[in-house]
């Protein structure tokens, strides 16, 4: 679903002045589908992150510049690099939580392991 506040944003990033329903309807599936493509690189983006001065958000404004000219095939090929690096800050950031998740696990044995220990010395 797309925020009235992503799409005025977005609208003033084209100087988009069209205002009937049907332009607004396609605009919005404009940035819907820049927010799947994004998504599809980087699953955990949030809404939020499209709002707020983010990478997320100059890649969707990029890809929904290029879809509104009916050239999305130009935008990967133009912004290849920037994709690249979107999806290796997704990768980074996926890899740090299944460290911290597996640290937690780790230390979340080694209290088992020491109230079992505490326990039997208790005996």
């Amino acid at each position: 679903m797309v925020s009235d506040a992503l799409l005025l944003k977005v609208k003033t990033m084209l100087d988009y002045t069209a205002s009937e329903k049907a332009d607004i309807e396609k605009l919005t599936l404009l940035i819907e589908d820049g927010m799947q493509r994004l998504r599809s690189y980087a699953p955990d983006i949030t809404d939020k992150e499209f709002e707020e001065p983010t990478a997320a958000r100059e890649m969707l404004m990029s890809y929904v510049r290029y879809a509104h000219s009916n050239a999305t095939e130009l935008w990967k090929e133009n912004y290849g690099e920037e994709i690249t690096r979107f999806r290796l800050a997704y990768l980074a950031r996926e890899a740090e939580r299944e460290e911290t998740c597996e640290n937690q696990k780790q230390n979340r044995i080694f209290a088992v392991q020491r109230r079992i220990r505490d326990s039997v010395s208790d005996e």
